[in-house]
Parts: structure tokens; C-alpha cells; sequence
């Protein structure tokens, strides 16, 4: 059983790792914008936009769970 477990574990973290990876090279072939200067303001942008899709999640939970 802990043997199933591990390895289904293994292949999980394998499997999130190779696709970050991917993900990232195909990110910074098609998109140079975010390997440019100046990073700041892209940081934020980014920052403020993952915020704001945070919030709307739980904006959208709320109204599901509430009816």
C-alpha cells in the first residue's frame, strides 16, 4: 500500500514538474514581454491580476454556496 502510494505520489510531482517546465518554455518563446526591463511593473500587474482572479473566486463560491 505504501508502496502504491509513493509512486503514485512520484508520478504526480513528476507529471506537475514536466509540465511547469513546458509550460515555461513555451511561455518564454511565444511571449518575450515578460523577459524585458522594466520587471516592476509587470510584477504588479501580474500580482494585482492574480488577486483579482482570487477574489472573483470567492466572490463566485460565495454566491454557489449561498443559492
Amino acid at each position: 500500500m505504501f508502496i502504491q502510494i509513493a509512486v503514485g505520489t512520484g508520478l504526480l510531482l513528476v507529471n506537475i514538474t514536466l509540465a511547469a517546465v513546458v509550460l515555461e518554455v513555451i511561455f518564454q518563446w511565444a511571449h518575450p514581454w515578460p523577459m524585458r526591463e522594466p520587471h516592476r511593473r509587470k510584477l504588479t500587474a501580474l500580482l494585482v491580476e492574480a488577486l483579482r482572479q482570487i477574489r472573483l473566486g470567492q466572490v463566485e463560491h460565495r454566491r454557489k454556496r449561498e443559492g
